[in-house]
């Protein structure tokens, strides 16, 4: 698969892919596509699992298009990303974010640092994304229907909740009655997926590669009262004012099971 091909590729996928939304988004969603093609393919086709390799492969359209630079340049020269089939350390390095560099208790001793200029790059495409979801912030009436199975009948509790950005505006956060809060749901710009988190009570971690017009899907492995199981959470979004969202479980034989569901109506002052 010559090099001119991947660039035909990935521009007629920017071209066609979502074309209502922003280019830095397309050029997301497309590198996602790409890498989960390359890493299918990287099995059989064992040169392109080299770095250098996919260097000379995949050429740097962020070179040529100063749009997708601006959410790319931390990627160094890659056009999407080749890293799953090579081990962590040789990944990191191999991204262009981490490099040889001082040590911060040793000047003399060489260790893994990041790259400042990537990292800025980094925290911008992560602001940039965490805008999808600045229409959480504020206060939230819910209602979470639970049905009837064998030892319980079918409920409906109710409740409130306020969301908030954390002091450094990496996370959007539950803010708790006492002041606190605990971080929710972030963007990671590295792996270019959102990550939604649960640490008290319930505890995982959910990823997806982001919104379908007003819709966007978790999954991950979730463990809540000692019970552990590959979670799937489905929110949709009606508006400003309304969302909901449902919680699904795998079962043995591979299916999704319906768990529960939450609504969300947008409190008013």
């Amino acid at each position: 698969m010559p090099r001119h091909f991947c660039h035909k590729l990935r521009h007629g996928l920017l071209a066609n892919v979502h074309p209502g939304r922003k280019l830095a988004n397309r050029a997301v969603f497309v590198d996602q596509v790409l890498n989960h093609i390359f890493v299918a393919v990287s099995q059989t086709w064992k040169s392109v699992a080299c770095a250098t390799r996919a260097q000379q492969f995949v050429h740097a359209c962020a070179k040529k298009d100063p749009q997708v630079a601006d959410i790319e340049r931390c990627f160094d020269n890659h056009g999407c990303i080749f890293y799953a089939s090579m081990p962590l350390i040789d990944a990191m390095f191999a991204s262009g974010v981490v490099r040889m560099g001082a040590s911060r208790f040793d000047p003399a001793r060489q260790v893994a640092t990041f790259d400042p200029a990537a990292i800025g790059a980094l925290v911008a495409a992560r602001d940039q994304e965490l805008r999808a979801f600045s229409w959480l912030l504020g206060e939230w009436d819910f209602e979470n229907q639970v049905p009837a199975g064998e030892r319980n009948p079918s409920y409906i509790d109710i409740g409130h909740v306020r969301y908030v950005r954390s002091d450094d505006a990496a996370w959007i956060c539950v803010a708790m009655p006492n002041g606190k809060t605990v971080p929710l749901l972030t963007f990671d710009a590295w792996s270019r997926q959102w990550i939604y988190v649960l640490t008290n009570g319930a505890f995982g971690m959910l990823r997806s590669a982001g919104w379908t017009s007003d819709q966007i899907v978790f999954t991950g492995t979730m463990t809540i009262v000692g019970v552990t199981c590959d979670w799937r959470m489905t929110w949709s979004r009606q508006g400003q004012d309304v969302f909901r969202f449902v919680n699904e479980e795998k079962t043995a034989a591979g299916a999704w099971a319906y768990i529960d569901e939450w609504r969300y109506v947008r409190r008013h002052a």
